[in-house]
Formats: structure tokens, C-alpha cells, sequence
């Protein structure tokens, strides 16, 4: 039986190439910098929960929360065995297994799984990113990017650009792909699954990544080395602000939540930012952010305070130019 291991292994040997020519045409737009090493052996799964990076490794079968110095806070037992995939909708983590051909969505104190899915794919089972509504998964074997909803009913599918797709996380817009072949990471459009951005990888066999609001963080399946991309910028875009405004998305994620929700949202310009919460009275009951903020792809995370009981809230998001409002349900 050919292990997953092996396979990685095979491609290691022709990786080099790849890199010295994406080196030489000048594609990179981002750089790298090494943080830490992973705590645990083979990092196959890495994922961002708006505080903490949770990482994978294989032996023993782990799930890591780790601070960004690279301090381990806590670990959970991976479900299955070999987890690789691992994403955040939250409230909950979602593990892939390459041994059990299985995803798990796996409560993050406890470690007890909530459900589990088949993968699409029977051979590997590789990345996983959540963009606020669906999940999205790929793996190498057939190098298909799939958009699921949380049902693991199949909304869509496209190829990705290289021929060994592994990681997937989300920025807010777009999703980012891994390939081990190639040593590619891939800014892709979601609709369409065309690469608007390609960069090189730091390491040979970059198996996932995750996104932190500002950067890309990716792990070396191998080295153990996880790394830090410069701060990401969102893609050109040519239209009036009129034509922005109306196509403006504030993400909240999961909604409706019972204690953390995620908002993430692109500033195409600097601008002093306000996020606020009123209850169904006009009441202000938070001020979840107030202050100047750059361009790019912006992520925020909120804890619920105890205080605040179950009912339905309105969020209001406010620049210089733009104001929008979206409707937040805590249970």
C-alpha cells in the first residue's frame, strides 16, 4: 500500500525546478517569513479562528491551538487518522482524514465530534476553507476544487490550476490553493475558478494554508516550518464607488452564532473604520471597532459577552463614503 508519505515523497524530487523558474519570471508579489515549527511531525491541516492558528500532525494524530509566537495553548485528538484539511466556521472545526476517507466537524474545546461526512473523493482527501456559507475542499488525486454546503451536498466544481492541489483558505473574496507539484500558491477567483494571483511557496510541499485577516500562513509538510506572507492586498478594481457600494459584502460568519462571529469584509482604500451592534430597539449594545485601517482584505473577531442575551441585533459597518447594516441572529 502506497501511503500518503511515500506519495509526497515522490514529488519532493521535482519541486526545485518549479521554483527556480517561478523565481525567474518574476511572479512572486509577496515575501515569506518563518515564524516556528509546528509542534508535532507532518503538518498536514492549518487554520485560522480570528485568534489562533490550529495545526495538524499526523503522528500522533493531533490538532494543535497555537498562539502566533508558536506557544501550543492547547490539543485536541484528531478524529480519524492522518488528518490533513482544517478549516474554522466559527464555532466548530472541520477535519479531514486521509485514513478514514472522512470530514469531521469536531467541537475545538472538547475534541468530540458533532457529525462526519464522506470525502467526495475516495483516493485523498486533502484541504478544506470556509467562506462564511459553503465549505470548499480539494484534494491531488483528482485535482478538483469542490464548493459543498454544510451538508456535504455539492454545490460546484472546478479544476484547480496545478496538478496536485492540497491547502485551501479563504481572504474574504477569494480562495487561496496549495499545490505540491508545482510549489504554487493560487489566489482564485470563486466564481469561476480562474487564478488572478499566482505566488511561489516557501517550502517544498506545502500541504495547507490559513488566513489571519492580513496574511497568508502556509506549513512545509516535511520541514515542520510554518511561514508568514506579507500582508495580502485585495485585487485592482476599476469601478466607481457607486458600483462598489453596491456590491460591498460584509460576511458574518456563522450566523446565526451562539458566541463568536467572524466578519471580514476589503477596504479597496484606507479610510477610518466604525463596526457597531444595536439591538432591535436602536439601542448600541457594542462597539466592535473604531479606528483606521488600510487597504486589503480585513478580518475581525467577536466574543460574545455573557451579558448579552439571544435575540436579533443589527450590525452596522460605516466608512468615510459607505455605510451598510446586516442582521446579526445570537442564539
Amino acid at each position: 500500500m502506497i501511503t500518503k508519505t511515500v506519495v509526497k515523497k515522490l514529488t519532493l524530487s521535482l519541486t526545485i525546478g518549479a521554483i527556480l523558474l517561478l523565481a525567474s519570471s518574476g511572479l512572486a508579489q509577496i515575501t515569506w517569513t518563518t515564524m516556528f515549527q509546528a509542534p508535532g511531525p507532518l503538518c498536514d491541516g492549518m487554520t485560522w479562528d480570528g485568534e489562533y492558528i490550529w495545526i495538524t500532525s499526523e503522528t500522533p494524530a493531533r490538532v494543535y491551538k497555537i498562539d502566533s509566537m508558536g506557544v501550543a495553548i492547547d490539543t485536541i485528538p484528531a478524529p480519524g487518522s492522518q488528518p490533513t484539511g482544517l478549516t474554522w466556521d466559527g464555532n466548530y472545526l472541520w477535519v479531514g482524514s486521509y485514513g478514514t476517507r472522512r470530514i469531521y466537524k469536531v467541537d475545538p474545546v472538547t475534541g468530540s465530534v458533532d457529525t462526519s461526512f464522506p470525502a467526495q473523493n475516495t483516493v485523498s482527501n486533502e484541504g478544506l476553507a470556509f467562506d462564511g456559507t459553503y465549505l470548499w475542499h480539494t484534494n491531488w488525486s483528482d485535482n478538483i476544487i469542490r464548493k459543498l454546503d454544510t451538508l456535504f451536498v455539492q454545490q460546484r466544481q472546478f479544476p484547480a490550476p496545478g496538478n496536485g492541489s492540497t491547502g485551501l483558505t479563504w481572504d474574504g473574496t477569494h480562495l487561496w490553493n496549495s499545490d505540491q507539484n508545482r510549489d504554487s500558491v493560487y489566489r482564485i477567483d470563486p466564481a469561476n475558478g480562474q487564478v488572478v494571483q499566482r505566488e511561489i511557496a516557501p517550502d517544498t510541499v506545502i500541504q495547507d494554508l490559513a488566513f489571519d485577516g492580513t496574511h497568508l500562513w502556509a506549513c512545509g509538510y516535511f520541514s515542520q516550518t510554518v511561514y508568514r506572507s506579507s500582508p495580502i492586498v485585495g485585487i485592482k478594481d476599476n469601478r466607481t464607488k457607486t458600483d462598489l457600494a453596491a456590491s460591498f459584502q460584509l460576511k458574518l460568519y456563522p450566523n446565526p452564532c451562539h458566541q463568536n462571529v467572524i466578519l471580514s469584509y476589503q477596504l479597496l482604500e484606507a479610510s477610518n473604520v466604525h463596526i457597531s451592534l444595536y439591538d432591535a430597539t436602536g439601542t448600541l449594545v457594542s462597539t466592535l471597532f473604531s479606528g483606521q485601517q488600510s487597504t486589503g482584505i480585513k478580518s475581525l473577531r467577536w466574543k460574545r459577552p455573557g451579558s448579552v442575551p439571544a435575540g436579533i441585533y443589527f450590525l452596522r459597518f460605516k466608512t468615510k463614503d459607505f455605510s451598510t447594516t446586516r442582521r446579526l441572529i445570537l442564539l
